[in-house]
C-alpha cells in the first residue's frame, strides 16, 4: 500500500515541461545549433585567398540552412583578404563547397520509468509521466563541410577539410525533481545582449 501511495505521490507532484520556443515549425534552438555548429566547421577552414578574386561556388551546396554556412564562407573569404566575384570569367580561384552534413541528432539517456500512456476505457488514455532517478536529453548541432580550390580554367587549387563544427543543449533530471541544463550555443538569456567570445 505503501508503495501505491508513493508512486501516486510521485505522479501528482512530478512536473512535466514541454519547450516551444516559438510558433513557427522550427525552433530558434534548433536553428541557433545548426548556425552555432556551422560556425564552428567554418572557422576550421583554411583558405588560400589573399588578393585574389574568388568566385563562391554553392549551387550543390543543400541542407539546412545551407544559405548561412554559405553566408560564413563569403565572410571568411573577405576576412583572409580576398575580392568576392560573381563572374566565373574574373575569378582567380573558385571554391566549391560540399555539405557532408547539417542538422541536429538527438539522444536520450533514462535510468527510471520512461512516460508511457495508460489507455482508460470510454475515455482516451492518461499519459503517465516519466520517473527519472536520472536522466540526460541531447540536442546536438552538427556540421560537415568540405571546399575544393579550383583555378578559373578548372585546374584543381587545393582543397580543404572535411572540417567538423558542434553544438550542444544538455537537460538533466536527477531523482524526479531536480533539473539542470548546460548549452553552448548562446550566453544566457537572462545576462542580457554579448559582445561575443
Amino acid at each position: 500500500m505503501r508503495i501505491a501511495t508513493a508512486v501516486i505521490l510521485a505522479f501528482l507532484l512530478a512536473s512535466c515541461t514541454t519547450m516551444r520556443q516559438t510558433e513557427p515549425q522550427r525552433t530558434a534552438t534548433e536553428e541557433m545549433l545548426i548556425s552555432s555548429a556551422a560556425d564552428r566547421a567554418v572557422d576550421e577552414l583554411k583558405l588560400n585567398v589573399s588578393g585574389k578574386a574568388v568566385l563562391i561556388e554553392a549551387s550543390n551546396y543543400k541542407g539546412l540552412d545551407a544559405e548561412y554556412t554559405v553566408a560564413a564562407v563569403r565572410g571568411l573569404v573577405v576576412k583572409d583578404g580576398g575580392r568576392l566575384v560573381t563572374d566565373r570569367k574574373t575569378a582567380d580561384v573558385v571554391i566549391e563547397m560540399r555539405n557532408g552534413a547539417q542538422s541536429v541528432d538527438q539522444k536520450e539517456f533514462l535510468v527510471g520509468i520512461p512516460s508511457f500512456d495508460v489507455p482508460i476505457p470510454l475515455a482516451g488514455s492518461l499519459t503517465f509521466p516519466e520517473i527519472a532517478l536520472y536522466s540526460r536529453k541531447e540536442d546536438i548541432g552538427v556540421s560537415k563541410l568540405t571546399i575544393a580550390e579550383y583555378s578559373a580554367g578548372g585546374a584543381s587549387a587545393g582543397s580543404s577539410g572535411p572540417v567538423y563544427g558542434f553544438s550542444h543543449d544538455r537537460h538533466y533530471k536527477l531523482l524526479i525533481f531536480i533539473g539542470w541544463k548546460n548549452q553552448d550555443y548562446h550566453p544566457d538569456e537572462d545576462a542580457g545582449t554579448s559582445t561575443g567570445q
